[in-house]
């Protein structure tokens, strides 16, 4: 097919009629991808792909096998519990008992007045693995998870240091 070339819808119709249920090798998609990686979108394309897909949703199948134990990332339910933890009153105290213990400043730089954050030294997913936490009444009768020697002050930069590639 030549760039620039307009297909018939009949031709169209032919060609998405001749590539269903086509399995496409690891090579091919490799290619393709490579050849779109660098392509630019003016803003009249974008404009067209928007208008395209507004309004369309996902059938509930198709949402189904892509959330829940069906998700490419799924760990089974522990982001729920980590984000539930985050917000129940023991963890706010524990916060706050922490940048109040080290005077609000960055326990590695010194930085005061910027955004902080309370880091557990051992790691919180650790912690909840440890103790096999699954609910939050789990998490408020677990007391490692609330003891201030295991907390230090840090602020956001700092704080991504000790990430080393993963995300919280």
């Amino acid at each position: 097919m030549k760039k620039g070339h307009i297909m018939s819808e009949k031709h169209k119709k032919a060609i998405s009629k001749a590539t269903i249920g086509r399995n496409i090798s690891k090579e091919q998609r490799k290619n393709i991808s490579n050849t779109l990686k660098d392509r630019k979108l003016d803003k009249e394309h974008k404009q067209k792909i928007s208008l395209s897909l507004k309004g369309k949703k996902r059938s509930i199948e198709v949402r189904n096998k892509m959330s829940g134990e069906y998700h490419w990332n799924w760990k089974g339910g522990i982001s729920n519990i980590k984000k539930s933890i985050r917000h129940i009153p023991e963890y706010i105290q524990w916060r706050s008992d922490i940048f109040e213990r080290d005077n609000w400043t960055c326990q590695t730089c010194g930085k005061r007045g910027c955004y902080l954050e309370a880091h557990h030294v051992k790691q919180f997913i650790t912690i909840i693995k440890e103790y096999n936490i699954e609910s939050l009444e789990d998490a408020r009768n677990c007391e490692e998870l609330w003891q201030i020697e295991n907390g230090v002050t840090l602020c956001l930069d700092c704080h991504n240091l000790t990430k080393r590639g993963r995300r919280n």
